[in-house]
């Protein structure tokens, strides 16, 4: 995965909640853009986690980005 992949959706405006999907198939969830960093030269990405703590994850070993959906309903159509 190119880090330049990843700044996209971590800058994107109006900013959408993703997973990082590992190689070996561990999830790491960015609820917003504060609790995700780069390292300077963007090889590797430190997550924080709700519960505590930070994940450490080199970008070499990133294969998808899944973009979670807010929750929010369509509207109805107005009659």
């Amino acid at each position: 995965m190119n880090h330049k992949e990843i700044y996209a959706l971590y800058s994107a405006a109006p900013f959408g909640p993703f997973e990082i999907v590992l190689t070996n198939g561990t999830r790491g969830l960015v609820d917003h853009p504060e609790f995700m960093s780069f390292s300077t030269d963007y090889r590797t990405v430190y997550i924080s986690r709700i519960g505590g703590g930070t994940q450490r994850i080199d970008t070499k070993l990133i294969v998808a980005l899944d973009e979670v959906r807010n929750g929010a309903r369509p509207r109805k159509p107005k009659r």
